[in-house]
């Protein structure tokens, strides 16, 4: 009987550790919410210089897939990377394996254009080509 109320709890400790709590969904009001702003046709974004803005990809990283920046980018300057972060939706229940999505936040650093490039991919898996998702920036 303690054998299987152990192999129970540590069962329990098992899913508790391994599923992914949703963080609060940001709101308009919130005083921290990130600036998304208006994707247009093409992938393309105007924002004004000094602004800070988010750009939102959807994904799950739980099939081991990430989005993360290409190396194409390294070589811009109008935009800084500020950071970047992965949600699942809210949901009174955690829920294993379910999508969220991955926010990457920059700064607009100077007017001009530029070439955001991300990558959906394993990064343990060399040899395949990943998808990419392009916006083109334009900072006034």
């Amino acid at each position: 009987m303690k054998s299987l109320l152990l192999i129970c709890l540590m069962f329990s400790l098992f899913l508790g550790c391994h599923c992914t709590k949703p963080d609060a969904p940001d709101t308009p009001d919130a005083p921290d919410a990130p600036f998304v702003p208006v994707v247009e046709e093409g992938n393309r974004i105007t924002v004004t210089a000094g602004q800070t803005f988010t750009i939102a990809i959807p994904g799950n990283i739980t099939t081991g897939f990430i989005w993360r920046q290409a190396k194409d980018n390294a070589g811009q300057s109008i935009v800084s990377t500020v950071g970047e972060d992965y949600r699942t939706p809210p949901s009174k229940v955690p829920t294993c394996g379910a999508p969220g999505t991955h926010y990457f936040t920059f700064h607009a650093d100077e007017a001009g254009e530029c070439d955001l490039v991300f990558e959906y991919l394993r990064p343990w898996e060399e040899d395949l080509d990943p998808r990419m998702e392009t916006y083109h920036i334009t900072v006034k």
